[in-house]
């Protein structure tokens, strides 16, 4: 039970910092309507093709979000930390009901607290500061997503793996050099070759 507690102390921490309404108004239903979940190395999240309407905080760990290609390859997309991006869903399936286009694996042993969307939904309607911190975690989502995606299209491989490393180092602490290199859109060989030049 003390290690449960632990978990639950964390989220509360963040919410905290955020705004301590939160805790007054709805820490009790939080508690009450959440699991902590525990998941391996390369163990699945969020699989792919299936409908998906849960949110994840990160207690500990990181996730890869990867999407499968044309030529049947997967290919990461987005990455979540428990000191970044802590909020895991997938998109398309959270916000749209729909069979989920991506599949999310932990990077490493991670634990999260798992949330129904109806659920989160209930605590924004009720609670302002509740609403506020979940409506501002979607926009930087998107933002950070979309910033990304421009910088990657707009310049070369090296230059966004510099741009990578300076913005989000975490990338290259914690990630396998398969996935950074998927992610800049180059083979694993060729990321090689451009890591020595960072």
């Amino acid at each position: 039970m003390k290690q449960t507690y632990s978990h639950y102390d964390v989220l509360k921490r963040v919410l905290n910092q955020f705004d301590e309404r939160i805790i007054t108004e709805l820490w009790p239903e939080i508690r009450a309507n959440s699991k902590v979940m525990h998941l391996k190395k390369n163990e699945i999240l969020i699989p792919i093709s299936k409908v998906q309407t849960y949110s994840y905080f990160i207690v500990a760990g990181s996730f890869v979000t990867s999407f499968i290609s044309a030529d049947g390859v997967e290919k990461a997309v987005w990455f979540n930390f428990d000191d970044q991006f802590r909020i895991v869903i997938s998109a398309n399936s959270y916000f749209y009901e729909e069979p989920s286009i991506y599949k999310t694996t932990a990077a490493e042993h991670s634990t999260v607290i798992r949330f129904a969307k109806r659920q989160v939904d209930e605590w924004a309607a009720k609670s302002s500061a509740f609403n506020q911190m979940y409506f501002q975690d979607v926009v930087n989502y998107f933002v950070s997503l979309q910033e990304l995606m421009a910088y990657k299209l707009s310049h070369t491989p090296l230059q966004f793996l510099s741009f990578l490393k300076g913005k989000y180092p975490s990338y290259f602490e914690r990630l396998s050099s398969k996935h950074l290199a998927h992610f800049a859109g180059v083979s694993p060989e060729w990321y090689s070759k451009l890591k020595k030049r960072l």
